[in-house]
């Protein structure tokens, strides 16, 4: 990691993540194509790849603790609540009927090409079809 920094400072965050890893970077390409800066991807990654969820007195994993630390954390960016949501759903989290449709009409306003549109669908867990995305049915 202290090497992926040292490039992020010299180069920038598409180098640093570049240098990662080629499944991190690809990700990081198709967000940003949907508004997510390549420094904010970076900062969100690194700021929630090592979380886990806790755990109670014997040793059982506290539901929902881990996923309310992500989002701690991807609140913690300075961008757009629609960018935020995304971040949320590729993160694996499931969101409420009304962020579906919300984060639905950012991706769908976006001046991306259908495969593009896709690509975020699949990411998010939404619908794409007929070059639409929708909320899972």
């Amino acid at each position: 990691y202290r090497y992926v920094e040292v490039v992020r400072m010299v180069y920038g965050s598409e180098a640093a993540l570049e240098e990662w890893h080629e499944d991190t970077y690809a990700k990081s390409k198709v967000l940003n194509k949907a508004g997510v800066s390549y420094d904010a991807f970076y900062q969100y990654f690194f700021s929630t790849r090592g979380i886990e969820s806790d755990k109670d007195k014997l040793g059982n994993t506290i539901s929902g603790s881990k996923r309310k630390k992500v989002i701690a954390e991807i609140d913690k960016l300075k961008i757009s609540k629609d960018k935020k949501l995304l971040l949320i759903a590729i993160s694996g989290y499931a969101l409420s009927e009304s962020d579906q449709k919300k984060l639905c009409k950012y991706l769908n306003s976006l001046k991306i090409s259908n495969s593009e549109k896709k690509e975020l669908a699949e990411m998010c867990g939404l619908t794409y079809k007929n070059g639409k995305i929708t909320p899972k049915s």
